[in-house]
C-alpha cells in the first residue's frame, strides 16, 4: 500500500491563510486587503488561472449596462470584501468567466506534487508508519470495498476477484550476528545495534577534516561541543579522530552550494571529510549530489551519534561484518523485528 499527499478541501481564502502565513504569525482574512507583491507571486505559483483583481474586469449585462465582477457579486450575492484579490479565470477564450477567490473552494482529491516541508513530511511518516497487522487489515478492507463498489461492472464482464490474500510458505530467519573488533560478536535487536562497550571491526583514523556550518542558529559554543562529542564518541568506538583543521560559517542563501563546497575542498589539501551543520531550509539531497557525485568530497551532515556510525565506513574501514550464517536454502524468507511469531 502506497501513500501520497493531497490538497485539503477548504475555501480558497482559508487555503491562502495557510499558504501565506509568515514564520512569526498566522495570516488572517483581514490581511488580504494589503497583499504585497511577493504574496501575489506565491499565489500564482500555487493557484493556476489567477488574473486581475475583481474590481477591474468589466462585462456587459443583459440590459446593456457595463458592470465589474466585484459589483456584480456584491449586488447579486451580497458583500464581496476583498475586491483587490485576483479572480480565477475559467471558461473558454471566447467566453471568459471570472470568479472571485472568496466564492471558490479547492476540490477534494487533488494530488499534491510539490516537495513537502519538514512538518508535512513528519506528519506523513506518522500516518503511514503503521504496525504490520493494522496495515494488513486496511489493505484487505480496501480490496473488499473496491470489489463491492464494482460488483455490477465485474458481473457484466464475467470477472470474479478473490479478496483473500495469497498464502505463501516461508521461514523466519534469525538475525545475522555482527562481528566487531577482536571478534566480539553482537546481534542487532529491534533493528538497532548495541554499541556500548564495543569498537568498530576496523576503526578509521580521521586526521584531515573540517566543520562547515550552514545554519545561522548554530553558535560557536554549540559547534565546539559538537566537535568534542564527535571526537569523544569516535574514541569510544575505537576511531582515532584529530581536531578539525578548520571551522567555517557560511550563508548558504547568498552563495551557490557548489561554490561553497568547492571552496571548502580547495582551502584544505587532501581533505578526508567535511562535517556539515545544516539549516532546515537547505536541500540535503543537493549537497550529497554535488559533494560526493560531482566534486568527489566526502560529506556528512548528521550531528549526533549517527555521524560516527556513518563516517566510519566512509573513511574505508569497517564498522562491523556479518558472521557466516549456518543456513543455506532457496526457501523464501523474512526478517523479524520484535516477534518471531508469524501468521
Amino acid at each position: 500500500m502506497s501513500a501520497t499527499a493531497f490538497y485539503e478541501p477548504l475555501p480558497v481564502t482559508s487555503f491562502m491563510c495557510k499558504l501565506l502565513c509568515e514564520a512569526r504569525r498566522e495570516m488572517s482574512a483581514g490581511d488580504f486587503r494589503h497583499l504585497r507583491d511577493f504574496h501575489n507571486v506565491c499565489l500564482n505559483k500555487e493557484l493556476k488561472g489567477l488574473r486581475e483583481p475583481a474590481k477591474k474586469p468589466f462585462f456587459n449585462m443583459e440590459d446593456g449596462s457595463c458592470c465589474s465582477v466585484a459589483d456584480y457579486f456584491h449586488k447579486r450575492y451580497g458583500c464581496l470584501p476583498y475586491t483587490n484579490l485576483p479572480c480565477i479565470q475559467t471558461g473558454s477564450e471566447t467566453h471568459q468567466v471570472y470568479l472571485p477567490l472568496e466564492v471558490c473552494e479547492t476540490v477534494a482529491g487533488q494530488h499534491c506534487k510539490k516537495k513537502l516541508d519538514e512538518n508535512q513530511t513528519s506528519e506523513m511518516i506518522k500516518r503511514t508508519a503503521q504496525p504490520p497487522a493494522k496495515l494488513y487489515n486496511e489493505i484487505r478492507k480496501s480490496v473488499r470495498d473496491l470489489v463491492s463498489s464494482s460488483e455490477q461492472c465485474l458481473r457484466e464482464f464475467g470477472i470474479k476477484i478473490n479478496t483473500a490474500p495469497t498464502m505463501l510458505k516461508g521461514r523466519v530467519l534469525d538475525q545475522p550476528s555482527l562481528v566487531f573488533e577482536n571478534n566480539s560478536v553482537g546481534k542487532p535487536r529491534d533493528g538497532t545495534w548495541e554499541l556500548r562497550g564495543r569498537h568498530f571491526y576496523k576503526p578509521a583514523t580521521l586526521t584531515r577534516w573540517t566543520l562547515l556550518n550552514l545554519s545561522r542558529f548554530a553558535q560557536r559554543d554549540s559547534l565546539d561541543n559538537l566537535v568534542k562529542m564527535f571526537i569523544r564518541v569516535g574514541q569510544e568506538l575505537g576511531m582515532r579522530i584529530q581536531q578539525p583543521l578548520d571551522m567555517t560559517t557560511t550563508n548558504a542563501n547568498r552563495t551557490p552550494m557548489r561554490n561553497i563546497l568547492l571552496e571548502e575542498q580547495r582551502k584544505t589539501a587532501s581533505l578526508e571529510m567535511v562535517i556539515i551543520v545544516l539549516a532546515k531550509n537547505i536541500n540535503y539531497a543537493q549537497i550529497k549530489q554535488i559533494a560526493e557525485t560531482e566534486i568527489g568530497l566526502r560529506a556528512q551532515s548528521v550531528i549526533d551519534n549517527n555521524v560516527i556510525k556513518k563516517c566510519n565506513p566512509r573513511s574505508s574501514p569497517t564498522s562491523a561484518r556479518r558472521s557466516t550464517p549456518s543456513w543455506a536454502a532457496p526457501t523464501p524468507a523474512c526478517w523479524p523485528r520484535k516477534s518471531r511469531t508469524s501468521s
